[in-house]
Parts: C-alpha cells; structure tokens; sequence
C-alpha cells in the first residue's frame, strides 16, 4: 500500500520542515505534563518536553540482504524508577573532504533499550530524513521532542558522503526516498503481530519531516516528481558563478543514470 508509484521526484532543498499523509495529533494522555523548566528557564511553551519518558534503540532494516538500512528508533517509554534520561549516540562524519576522526558524538536525552509505554499506544508515526550527508543524530533533540509527546519516531540513516563536486547528490536523489519506502515498510513489520512493537504504531496516522535535502525527501515520499525539462531550462539561466549552479551541476549530466536507478526504462519523458 506505500509502494512509490515514482521515485523520479521534484527537489525543494529550500524546504525546512515538510509533512505527508493525513494530519497527525498527540494522543490524550492522562499524565500531568512537566512544569516548564526544562533546560533553559525561558524556554518557550512549545519547547517544554512532553510528558512521557523517551526510549532509544539503534535498529537496522533489511540486515542480512543486498540493502541493510541503519534506523534509529525513538519512543514513548517507561522509567519507573525516575532515571536520568542521558544517551551517547554515534554519528559518523560523511564528508571526503574532513581531516581527522570521521566518528563524532551527540550527547542526548533518553533510555538506552528502556521498556516502551504501551499504556497509550498505538502512537502516530513521524518518520525523520536528515539533511545532505548528515546524520539522524544530529537530528536526535527533535526526535526526542517528538516522542516526549507520544509519537513513535523513525530516522534512516541516508549513506550519501559530501565532497566539493556533490558527486553523490544524483544517487540521492533517487536513494532517499527509497530509504524511507524501506523504512515505512519496516515500520509495518514492527507493528505487526509477532514485531517488537506489536500494535503500537498508528500506521493511519504517519507523518514524513526533513530538514534541508531531508525536506526534498519528504517532498518525494509524498509524490513529487522531476519536471525535467523545467529543471534544465531554470540550469541553463543560472550563471556558473551563482551559487545556484551547484545544483545543476551533479544533476543535469545525469538524469539517464538518475531514471536507470530509479528502475525507469526507457528514460521517462514530462513528469
């Protein structure tokens, strides 16, 4: 049923925050919400963390096939004993360019592995694409935001690397949006009878959101396609000094290979 009709899709990198499919809403909990505090004393109302305790587990889809697919899993969780939520994630610098240890930290604000709250279920979905070359753990204080409040959050980690040419913007244009048809797919395994999330996720109620490049993939997820011959006509005004070249450049030279990997033969023509 989430099968892309296209994966030949629209890019929108300006896009910061993008939601599809139906409007989603927290549900009702019974628990007083936290006094608004937090970590800073004037944090705004909507920056209050919400009231139910935040679980985290590093997940791969797809492990043992030709595509395995690292997913990071945030949720409402219990904590009876009132633990500190302290979490270290990994997260790998996708650059070809950085000099130094290509493996970073985030320090976060969750339970390794905690006991999910399955008081409430089942929760609405938001599935997370980060930006260009970066990573679901940059992204980790969104996600915990969002699971505070009593959804199921999972972020792919897309495997694009950053070098000056953008050499591998093409393939990702075409592997993003098949990251997340991947992970909604895994979404519906977990939930099923038998899944380690059995009847918790909302599968009626799924968001996508992304940030920069992940704002494309949820753009794409949700059906845009690639107007082509827009896309070369807007190229082929932009100056080679405008910054704006930049993203004709990777792209252009490779709309073939962009629709080959997209599994579209022939080359498509319109949208």
């Amino acid at each position: 049923m989430f099968a892309l009709n296209r994966l030949f899709m629209g890019l929108m990198l300006s896009a910061l925050l993008v939601s599809a499919c139906q409007p989603i809403q927290a549900p009702a909990q019974d628990q007083t919400p936290p006094v608004p505090q937090g970590l800073r004393p004037d944090a705004p109302p909507y920056a209050v963390r919400g009231s139910f305790a935040v679980g985290y587990q590093p997940l791969v889809s797809g492990e043992g096939t030709e595509r395995p697919l690292e997913v990071s899993l945030w949720y409402p969780a219990l904590n009876p004993t009132g633990e500190r939520e302290e979490v270290t994630y990994d997260m790998k610098i996708k650059d070809a360019t950085w000099v130094g240890d290509p493996q970073t930290v985030v320090y976060g604000h969750a339970l390794l592995n905690a006991a999910v709250d399955d008081s409430q279920g089942p929760y609405p979905l938001v599935i997370y694409s980060h930006g260009f070359s970066g990573s679901a753990a940059g992204y980790s204080a969104s996600a915990e935001h969002y699971a505070s409040y009593g959804f199921i959050v999972l972020a792919p980690e897309h495997t694009e690397q950053f070098d000056p040419s953008w050499g591998d913007l093409w393939k990702s244009s075409i592997d993003r949006p098949a990251d997340m048809k991947q992970t909604l797919d895994y979404a519906e395994r977990l939930t099923a009878p038998g899944g380690d999330l059995a009847g918790l996720i909302d599968m009626e109620h799924v968001a996508v959101v992304g940030h920069s490049y992940g704002g494309y993939t949820a753009l794409a997820m949700a059906g845009a396609q690639y107007d082509l011959a827009a896309y070369n006509a807007r190229c082929a005004q932009v100056p080679a000094d405008d910054w704006h070249s930049f993203l004709c450049t990777p792209l252009v030279p490779n709309e073939a290979a962009m629709a080959a990997r997209a599994g579209l033969d022939p080359m498509p023509e319109g949208l």
